[in-house]
């Protein structure tokens, strides 16, 4: 008889999908003995909320058919509430929105710091067609898409709007070292500095406009919200779900 051939670690064979299942397996029943549920199996563990679940999907259809929804989950603490939002981000992934979420915590995203929300939201960024986080990659696409800028500057007073100068940088082949910063600009991650600005003078579109970190702000970050949310739409996908967790109370 002829020994079976031996394989290298680099020949070896992928693990069969029953294996990848077996280890699924195990790693969420280790998650539930930790007392958490595990993200992927989210669905498999909830139970009872139909009512709920009905709320939230029509919800879902409404936003993608009109401008928007609104739900709030209301519960005393360890009903579930953030179990509901991890669920909802799932549900919202497969009807094709882009999903951004936050928890609001007194020290690092408080109600009254909108910058310090926005930063967050767009830091969070999810797409049901990648594994990609973040607001880059919705950037990159409408830079990549013929027509998609253009359509998203005609929206109303969207001409002057952030992001679509920001588009427009990023659209610029010149400003190829820049892209990133300019990125990070408009999602907040950082303040203005001498990147963005050259990027923006060498595009000839003048100054930035400035994104406040106090004061009276909040408007001009909801806008933005609003502004990713519709080109979103324009590039094809249902919306923006955003998901805001542990609100001591909402308005």
């Amino acid at each position: 008889s002829v020994p079976a051939p031996v394989l290298s670690a680099a020949a070896q064979p992928a693990p069969a999908t029953r294996d990848l299942v077996q280890f699924r397996a195990c790693q969420a029943v280790e998650l539930l003995r930790m007392g958490t549920v595990p993200v992927r199996e989210i669905e498999a563990f909830t139970v009872g909320l139909r009512p709920q679940i009905e709320a939230l999907d029509k919800a879902l259809s409404i936003a993608a058919e009109s401008s928007g929804e609104v739900q709030a989950v209301l519960g005393d603490y360890g009903c579930g509430k953030s179990h509901f939002i991890e669920l909802a981000a799932q549900r919202a992934l497969k009807a094709n929105f882009i999903v951004a979420r936050v928890s609001l915590d007194l020290k690092e995203t408080p109600p009254n710091k909108a910058l310090e929300i926005y930063r967050a939201l767009t830091a969070s960024l999810q797409y049901p067609d990648s594994s990609l986080r973040g607001l880059e990659p919705l950037l990159e696409t409408a830079v990549e898409q013929p027509g998609a800028i253009d359509e998203f500057a005609s929206l109303g007073r969207l001409a002057r709007c952030p992001l679509t100068l920001t588009l427009r940088v990023l659209a610029d082949p010149s400003n190829f070292y820049n892209r990133r910063s300019v990125v990070h600009w408009v999602a907040g991650q950082i303040k203005k500095n001498a990147l963005v600005n050259v990027a923006f003078k060498r595009t000839t579109l003048g100054p930035p406009l400035s994104l406040y970190a106090n004061g009276e702000n909040g408007r001009q970050y909801a806008y933005l919200v609003t502004a990713i949310s519709e080109l979103a739409r324009i590039l094809g996908y249902s919306g923006l779900a955003v998901l805001v967790d542990e609100s001591e109370h909402y308005s």
